[in-house]
């Protein structure tokens, strides 16, 4: 008979105990997800009770009525880091009532567009290394291939819906007076005068802006007032010398910002007299009018009734001014795709476009900084590539500092320092990838760039020069450089024919080839696209090249000849060029395949694929 414990173990009160400690544990659990989810939906909300709170005295009047009026805009300032910095509505808006754009507003003097130079007032280094950048210019694209398809081909229309959406406007804008009388500034027109002056009086008239602009660099200012001339950036370069600033990089950004500043200055001060002149100065608009084929417009490039260039807006849409929708690849995809520079497509397709969308909620895209490798590891952006922080490196709106080749003319050229800017470039790979995988990895990139170039693009322009010198083809303005060229334009003028860069046939077929083809095959070994390099890329280069542009150039040739345009000798010249190319090891191709050759692929198709 088994003995009886003294002090028997109370099981069922020590498991009781243990349900308890579960179970308190398990609604502190849930408080806490609840307690977050509220925290959640509160800082989400928009914040309309505490708006006020975080709204300076001066803009309390803007935000009640326009909360009625335009409740959109202010819900989105009410969740900007705006609002909780105290930046409000007369920060941003607050004019001079000279400004081409000022109007009197219920009592204040305001500007509808906010220009980069409103934004420099707190985001100075920002605004310079934006102005340096190839971004802010983006609006001078007048007399490019582009601008006249959209222009003149296509419509006035389409280029302002299209193209200048992307590259930019010029914002002109009317004045209208209390009196009813009106002013204009035609914006674009006064960029041009403005340029004129500086070309043909350089800097003078501007002394104290000089002396404003060139205040780190001993004796630069009485250079540039001793100038004749400042017609560019470059003409402001020429003027330094070796102890204007620390390095060519230096001097070079340096003479971008002392020109932009110039071009500011002149521009105001012809406004201002243009104003005197209308008897308009100093009188307040009640009102101002936009011409609609240059706003609404957020294009990068965008010219401003300022003058200034570029719009914040473009990345960092207003009013939210979110530093994570410019980080996301799809403000970058805005003007970046389509068949002729297809970034985001490229960008998508890749291994970095796959990573980031599998893990775009560990992206951290809000974090202030941002910095690849410490605050975000699981996917590179656009923004991280050729703008964000990296471990060697400080964030840069200059998004050409870390681009070595310029993908966009028909011929790649690598850019001026392309060394020190592959190597910052690098850096950033090397966060995430080992030395020989970056170094393997740009030999693929220029490898595929030299082939487009060598086996194509050059020998395409040669062909078409050679169109162009003998006046088989009415040349483009881009071919008047070509020897011959010149000759040929007073030719064909003598014959009522002008220069025209798409009247024939072949001259599209060129513009295809290196404008959508060939630049859908460079970009996407930029970035890994492996599809857009090979398929969407070097395949219809090679078609359009061999079963497009060779047969349409000598059918042409024979229907000159035929209409007495050209001669016989002419032709021959440019046949001559023709066959040199074909002549070319690359292309022996054509010649059909060796019985070796025959042999090796009828193996291949067997073994692999049982035919």
């Amino acid at each position: 008979m088994s003995e009886t414990p003294a002090n028997p173990v109370p099981v069922h009160d020590d498991l009781k105990w243990k349900k308890v400690l579960v179970a308190i544990a398990a609604i502190l659990f849930f408080a806490t997800m609840v307690s977050i989810g509220f925290i959640e939906m509160w800082r989400l909300k928009p914040r309309e009770k505490s708006a006020l709170a975080y709204t300076p005295a001066d803009s309390a009047s803007c935000v009640e009525c326009h909360q009625r009026l335009t409740p959109g805009i202010v819900s989105d300032w009410m969740l900007s880091r705006h609002s909780e910095k105290g930046v409000g509505c007369m920060s941003c808006h607050q004019a001079e009532s000279n400004e081409p754009d000022a109007y009197e507003h219920y009592g204040s003097v305001v500007a509808t567009v906010v220009s980069p130079s409103d934004c420099n007032k707190c985001h100075a280094q920002i605004g310079h290394e934006f102005q340096i950048s190839h971004h802010s210019k983006a609006a001078q694209f007048i007399g490019s291939l582009d601008n006249f398809l959209g222009e003149f081909i296509e419509g006035r229309q389409a280029a302002v819906s299209g193209c200048m959406q992307c590259h930019g406007s010029a914002v002109s804008v009317t004045k209208v007076f209390a009196d009813n009388t009106e002013f204009t500034q035609d914006t674009g027109q006064l960029l041009e005068r403005t340029k004129t002056a500086l070309s043909q009086a350089g800097a003078q008239g501007l002394e104290a802006k000089v002396r404003e602009l060139t205040s780190g660099a001993a004796g630069l200012g009485q250079r540039l007032l001793a100038a004749k001339a400042l017609p560019s950036d470059k003409a402001v370069l020429q003027v330094m010398n070796a102890q204007d600033y620390a390095s060519d990089t230096q001097r070079e950004d340096n003479a971008k910002r002392i020109f932009y500043g110039l071009l500011l200055a002149k521009g105001q001060e012809l406004a201002r007299a243009d104003l005197k002149q209308a008897g308009a100065e100093g009188k307040l608009a009640k009102k101002v009018k936009f011409d609609s084929d240059g706003w609404p417009n957020t294009g990068i490039g965008r010219i401003n009734p300022d003058l200034s260039n570029g719009s914040c807006t473009a990345c960092h849409s207003r009013h939210k001014f979110q530093v994570s929708m410019a980080r996301e690849p799809e403000s970058c995809g805005k003007c970046h795709l389509g068949p002729d520079h297809p970034q985001y497509e490229v960008y998508n397709e890749s291994k970095h476009g796959i990573a980031f969308r599998a893990n775009r909620e560990r992206m951290n895209l809000e974090a202030h900084p941002w910095v690849v490798g410490k605050d975000y590891n699981v996917a590179p952006t656009c923004a991280t590539c050729h703008m964000g922080a990296s471990r060697g490196q400080p964030s840069t709106h200059d998004v050409g500092k870390r681009i070595s080749w310029t993908l966009r003319p028909a011929i790649s050229e690598k850019l001026e320092h392309w060394e020190a800017k592959r190597s910052a470039m690098q850096e950033v790979c090397s966060t995430c990838h080992a030395k020989q995988q970056v170094d393997n990895f740009y030999r693929q990139y220029d490898g595929v760039v030299t082939l487009y170039n060598e086996k194509f693009a050059k020998p395409g322009r040669d062909i078409i020069n050679a169109l162009a010198r003998t006046g088989a083809i009415t040349p483009s303005p881009a071919q008047m450089a070509v020897p011959g060229v010149a000759e040929a334009v007073k030719m064909l003028g003598e014959k009522g024919l002008n220069p025209n860069p798409f009247d024939d046939e072949v001259e599209w077929t060129w513009y295809l080839l290196w404008h959508h083809e060939g630049r859908r095959a460079r970009h996407g070994a930029s970035m890994m696209a492996p599809d857009y390099t090979q398929w969407h890329g070097m395949f219809e280069v090679a078609h359009r090249f061999y079963f497009e542009l060779v047969p349409q150039t000598r059918k042409l040739l024979e229907e000159r000849v035929h209409e007495g345009r050209i001669t016989e000798a002419q032709r021959a010249e440019v046949l001559k060029v023709i066959d040199g190319v074909l002549a070319r090891t690359d292309h022996a191709w054509l010649k059909g395949l060796s019985p070796d050759q025959k042999r090796e692929q009828m193996k291949f198709y067997k073994d692999r694929y049982n035919q």
